[in-house]
């Protein structure tokens, strides 16, 4: 069974992550991934402070999984560009959620 910690915006961000990993993984208790808040496009540009997030945990001790979001083709180009997605972050397989 694969267990995946769900992201809580507000509240799992990278410092939770790594704390929660930290605490938790000398009893083998950690979630196999962290699911990471959306990485979206606010005023024309990725958000910073999306990035900042996703990259504090990037090197901890469980995998940490990028959701993007965006409301048009637009959108998702923008995040592209900005290698905003799974395989472009060196998080390996890159997987697509398409609301289906």
């Amino acid at each position: 069974m694969i267990i995946l910690a769900a992201p809580l915006q507000g509240y799992t961000e990278g410092i939770w992550r790594l704390a929660h990993a930290g605490v938790f993984e000398p009893y083998s208790g950690t979630p196999d991934a962290y699911c990471a808040p959306f990485l979206r496009v606010e005023k024309g540009d990725v958000r910073a402070r999306d990035i900042r997030d996703l990259s504090l945990s990037a090197t901890g001790p469980v995998a940490t999984v990028p959701q993007i979001i965006f409301r048009d083709i637009e959108e998702f180009r923008l995040l592209k560009r900005e290698k905003c997605t799974r395989k472009d972050m060196e998080y390996g397989e890159k997987t697509e959620n398409h609301g289906k």
